[in-house]
């Protein structure tokens, strides 16, 4: 009978051996267990790396990546309430070949191989084309990986303690595009329209100045755990941060420079950016309630606000109750 590590080993030559790029997940989480993995976006691991991570003696039983590369890509369900059951309906050749299923039992991986990459638009910060995008609605939510990102596979361990497992065994399905997957999610779950933004005149701003330094002094590892509750008390020390565990597909904090970073969605940043997408569930949300982000950020700071009120921001926050239930009751559900 094969030990775990045995089986790990030989699951991650498997997939070697089908073409894929393995790389190697820290135990019982979704970040890669490399210091620097970027070199695997554009080569190929080694049997002989993949022997080193996981069958060399040491005490660490690694969970199993695989790197997009080469027209893999994967299809990810995640707070399944009934989108699986609708992509199956409308596109039941996706589900013709493997699916597994994550160790959070909401979530589903459908591999793929295709010869065109969907156009998911540029990524500015990074000047590359965009590697994934994700769609939520309230049946589920739809993250497509195609480049610059890597999914956990089966037998991993999620960070639940549960294994991802197959679903359904068979092959990787080959497909020439998936632009029609694509299009009907972009109509079923559109992204929000954003406010055009009003040109004012330039003037000197210095409550918000004050208000943005307030801001930016919080804390993020206390805004994720202590405003937003995120994690429900499970964080893992690792070296330079934390790991936040919980559904939130990979969530770092950095402690050093204040900042974090959620590998699911390739989206990170400060205080700021933490409050926001906690708070929206969208880190674009920033752009059209940035002036009701820093007020409740100052509140939670112990400031009071009032010195820095302008006519009409006593409709933006909430003075007598500053609680996470009325920050986050617009995502409540998001974060459970």
């Amino acid at each position: 009978m094969l030990t775990v590590r045995e089986k790990f080993f030989r699951s991650a030559i498997y997939y070697h051996k089908e073409g894929l790029n393995v790389i190697p997940i820290a135990p019982g989480d979704k970040r890669p267990a490399l210091s620097s993995w970027k070199e695997y976006f554009l080569k190929y691991s080694t049997k002989g790396e993949i022997t080193h991570w996981w069958n060399n003696g040491h005490d660490q039983l690694f969970n199993i990546g695989v790197v997009h590369l080469d027209g893999f890509i994967s299809i990810d369900i995640d707070h399944d309430q009934g989108i699986y059951s609708e992509l199956k309906q409308r596109f039941p050749f996706l589900f013709s070949g493997r699916i597994e299923q994550s160790g959070s039992k909401e979530g589903y991986h459908i591999p793929l191989r295709v010869a065109k990459l969907p156009n998911f638009g540029h990524d500015t910060k990074f000047d590359r084309p965009r590697g994934n995008k994700t769609w939520r609605s309230p049946v589920g939510h739809v993250n497509i990986r195609t480049r610059w990102c890597q999914t956990v596979v089966p037998p991993s361990i999620h960070p639940s303690g549960n294994p991802y497992i197959f679903l359904q065994k068979g092959p990787i399905i080959q497909l020439d595009n998936i632009d029609n997957v694509v299009n009907w999610l972009q109509e079923f779950a559109p992204p929000k329209k954003r406010r055009p933004q009003r040109i004012r005149p330039n003037r000197i701003n210095t409550d918000k100045d004050d208000l943005v330094d307030i801001a930016r002094s919080l804390d993020v590892f206390d805004i994720f755990t202590k405003n937003f509750s995120l994690g429900n008390g499970h964080y893992t020390d690792t070296r330079g941060g934390v790991k936040i565990h919980g559904d939130n597909g990979g969530l770092f904090v950095d402690t050093e420079t204040n900042s974090w970073y959620q590998f699911e969605d390739e989206i990170g940043g400060g205080p700021i950016e933490a409050w926001t997408w906690c708070r929206f569930g969208d880190i674009e949300a920033k752009k059209q309630n940035f002036r009701q982000i820093l007020l409740e950020m100052a509140i939670s700071a112990g400031e009071d606000v009032t010195r820095f009120y302008r006519k009409g921001d006593e409709n933006l926050v909430n003075i007598e109750k500053p609680t996470q239930e009325l920050w986050g009751m617009q995502y409540a559900n998001y974060w459970t």
